[in-house]
């Protein structure tokens, strides 16, 4: 394999590995289980993914290799756990994929309603996923300066959303939402950890970068840093500017419409 990946390219990586089309409709999820409450929510879980990232971070250190956690357990217990975590992390991987496509789908649904459901569905989901295959096919670097792009494209919007809708959150509002009945704990969990995965994929492609044993470890700390703070914020923003948060299809794109006007709505989207 080509080392061919630098430092920063690979938080570009790292970022875009995390922040995904699950950010544009987490508020809405988040609040119906846990209402105002979300927010801290949104900051516990990222810091109980902190302990997570630090355990990938550490063992990174030890390996050059491709693999990430397959290659990780495979050396600490065997052959055998290493099967079964490859066989887990592939799973994973795709059934994410597929959740975060419709999700993709549906966000694309404030711009384009036929991407909810039918032909237009399946042409939201099948076409961008060709796409990002064909240029990962043809090369790494190219992979992961397209990596770096959709990284800046997805967050750019979110830092606009969030650096304007501060300056719209009604305290009041933010502060009472209620959740929806039928919400719980539970399923908040599991939708705040799926929100923050997808770092230990970091260093799945380590073979290709020119660092990996130095640079994955930073990527991962500095990508942990990032998401949280982009999340919290952007929990609290939807909170604090969209009444009925809870029951938005496209939450993200409907508070950005509400204090920026039509082009909020579409920037988000």
């Amino acid at each position: 394999m080509r080392r061919a990946v630098s430092r920063w390219e690979i938080v570009g990586f790292s970022i875009n590995d995390v922040i995904g089309s699950g950010v544009y409709l987490l508020p809405a999820a988040a609040a119906a289980n846990l209402g105002s409450a979300s927010t801290g929510a949104v900051v516990l879980a990222g810091l109980a993914v902190l302990l997570l990232v630090l355990c990938f971070a550490e063992a990174a250190s030890y390996f050059d290799k491709p693999g990430s956690a397959y290659l990780y357990t495979r050396e600490a217990f065997g052959e055998r756990v290493g099967f079964q975590v490859g066989w887990m992390t592939w799973l994973a991987r795709v059934s994410s994929v597929a959740s975060l496509s419709v999700g993709f789908s549906r966000a694309l649904g404030f711009l384009w309603p036929a991407a909810n459901s039918g032909v237009g569905q399946g042409l939201a989901i099948a076409v961008p996923l060709l796409a990002l295959t064909a240029i990962n096919v043809v090369g790494v670097k190219g992979g992961a300066r397209t990596a770096v792009f959709l990284a800046v494209a997805k967050t750019v919007p979110l830092l606009v959303f969030i650096a304007v809708g501060l300056f719209f959150v009604s305290v009041p509002l933010a502060t009472s939402v209620a959740p929806r009945e039928g919400g719980n704990l539970g399923s908040a969990v599991l939708l705040l950890l799926f929100a923050y995965a997808g770092f230990e994929n970091t260093a799945a492609p380590a073979g290709e970068f020119k660092n990996p044993r130095r640079d994955v470890p930073f990527a991962l700390i500095v990508q942990i840093g990032v998401v949280t703070l982009i999340y919290t914020a952007v929990q609290w923003v939807a909170l604090g500017t969209l009444p009925g948060v809870a029951d938005a299809q496209t939450p993200l794109a409907n508070a950005a419409a509400r204090f920026l006007g039509g082009w909020g709505g579409l920037l988000m989207t």
